[in-house]
């Protein structure tokens, strides 16, 4: 009996480590199942933790350009604001020289009325010369100097002064005034 109860024993203890075994080898291939879920979420996990590395980037980059934007919308603000101040300024002196023009236009105005009234009396004052001028004969020949000598009208020496000028030689002058006399007096 005791061979048999060896037996039984034996055979208990191989079917308990074949169960064992049989455990051992479930277990092992849970947890070699449960390893690669394991592997598979870890690397999930890394290509998780790699996106949230990128758009954690983005939102910073994006937080930067904000500021950067913003920076650039304040500057923009503060400059349009300048210019609107410098167009109120320009449009205030604007009108202020319309102004002044209207009333240069005016003075212009009655200055050019006075010019008028003046021209129109140096016209009749030219016209009562001309009359007295047409009324006396003129004489042309030598004039008596306070100092004793003679000298010709002041007319002749302008003439001969302006024959000068435009490079008549000296000795073409006195035919050159007969010639114009001449032509005026016939």
């Amino acid at each position: 009996m005791k061979q048999e109860y060896k037996t039984q024993i034996d055979a208990s203890k191989i079917s308990h480590r074949q169960k064992t075994a049989e455990q051992q080898k479930a277990i092992a291939a849970i947890i070699a199942e449960r390893k690669t879920q394991l592997q598979t979420a870890e690397n999930t996990a890394m290509g998780y933790h790699e996106m949230l590395q990128e758009i954690s980037k983005e939102v910073a980059d994006a937080h930067c350009c904000a500021r950067d934007h913003q920076e650039k919308l304040s500057k923009t603000e503060m400059l349009a604001t300048k210019r609107l101040e410098k167009v109120r300024d320009i449009e205030g002196k604007v009108t202020l020289l319309q102004d002044k023009l209207a009333e240069q236009y005016v003075n212009a105005t009655a200055m050019q009325t006075n010019i008028h009234e003046l021209e129109d009396t140096i016209l009749e004052q030219q016209a009562i010369i001309m009359d007295l001028e047409s009324r006396m004969p003129r004489e042309v020949g030598m004039i008596t100097r306070p100092s004793g000598g003679k000298t010709w009208p002041s007319f002749v020496v302008e003439m001969s002064l302006e024959l000068l000028a435009h490079q008549t030689p000296p000795s073409c002058i006195s035919p050159n005034i007969l010639t114009i006399a001449s032509a005026l007096i016939p």
